[in-house]
């Protein structure tokens, strides 16, 4: 599914300035990026990742680019005065997901991809965001088809808010453990 937000990085601290979208002091380290309806497309074989629908973390690693760390799936996400582009692979030049879209600070996205990189993979929506996770849970539930059927929030063993929602129609599920004190 998703990378595991990491437990020493909240998602709503800062990172290098992009002062394209961001007042100085303000940009996110880490951006969240959700997809959700990638599918297998007819060339699919075992060999290959599942579609990465969930949350990844993408890390800021220069100014206006945040990057996915090899897990194995790679990406990026970054923008200047003119466009803003997203996009997931499992190897290097092995397209799962790509949108590149005029104008900067864009957040929501279709998947763009064309063949040959369909005959693996097609479809799908993404969104970036670097709420706290309380707001992101939300937003969650607003972006994911159904998701409203399932939705729970609760203390864990360790006194930690851990939240939990799930999708109907596709089998998303996702679950965060959210500590404000980190």
């Amino acid at each position: 599914m998703g990378t595991p937000i990491p437990p020493e990085s909240p998602p709503f601290e800062t990172g290098e300035d992009c002062p394209a979208c961001f007042a100085p002091g303000k940009t996110p380290k880490f951006m969240l990026v959700y997809y959700i309806g990638i599918q297998k497309g007819p060339l699919w074989h075992s060999g290959l990742p599942d579609p990465p629908n969930g949350i990844h973390v993408y890390e800021v690693f220069a100014p206006c680019m945040w990057y996915l760390y090899p897990t194995p799936l790679y990406g990026w996400y970054g923008m200047d005065l003119f466009n803003t582009s997203l996009n997931i692979t499992y190897q290097p030049g092995s397209l799962i997901f790509g949108a590149n879209i005029p104008g900067s600070c864009k957040y929501d996205f279709e998947n763009q991809t064309v063949p040959p990189n369909t005959d693996y993979f097609f479809g799908g929506k993404a969104a970036v965001r670097w709420l706290p996770l309380p707001n992101l849970i939300s937003w969650i539930q607003r972006f994911v088809p159904n998701s409203s059927g399932f939705y729970e929030q609760f203390n864990g063993a360790s006194g930690k808010q851990i939240y939990r929602t799930a999708a109907h129609n596709d089998g998303t599920n996702v679950m965060i453990r959210y500590d404000p004190t980190s």
